[in-house]
Order: structure tokens, then sequence, then C-alpha cells
């Protein structure tokens, strides 16, 4: 079976070899309970986190170069619209 991967190069030349996957993509997240006394700091908590990560997001966006693919723009602006969908936070939260 031989499968083609393109992409943009980091070195000349091309490699011919078998892929090795070095390290699982899995994301193992933290599951727990809390108490309903402490949901309103939860939520809290869950939105701070929100506004930092897309003022992080909107950060790297101002600061791409003017040579950056405009596609990694457009990726920004998915992930800050993901963050600002309120049915996401609504979700969460209940």
């Amino acid at each position: 079976m031989s499968i083609q991967m393109f992409g943009l190069p980091v070195s000349r030349g091309v490699a011919i070899g078998r892929a090795v996957l070095v390290a699982s993509s899995r994301v193992d997240v933290a599951h727990y309970f809390i108490e309903v006394e402490h949901a309103p700091a939860e939520v809290s908590r869950l939105r701070q986190a929100r506004d930092t990560v897309a003022s992080e997001l909107s950060t790297l966006k101002r600061d791409l170069q003017t040579d950056a693919p405009p596609e990694l723009a457009a990726l920004l602006d998915v992930h800050l619209m993901l963050l600002r969908d309120p049915m996401l936070i609504d979700a969460l939260r209940h």
C-alpha cells in the first residue's frame, strides 16, 4: 500500500521510508464532579480561561507576518468563533 502526503517542505529533497507513530494524539481529560455550591466559581473559571485563550488567539492573529498564508488567519478566526459561541458555554455550564 502506498500513501502520498503533501505539505510545505522544511528542507530540500524527497524522503521515502516507513512512518512511525511517536506519540498518540489522544488527549486524556480529567472528569470530576463538583458540588452545586462550587458551580458558579467553576463557570467563572471557565469564562476566564475562554477570555484568556481568545486574547492569545487575537494576539497571534494580529502579529501574523504579512506573508503568512491567509488560511492561517482564517483558522484562528474559526477558533475565535468557537470560543465566542454561546451554545458552547451554555452546554458546558449545564
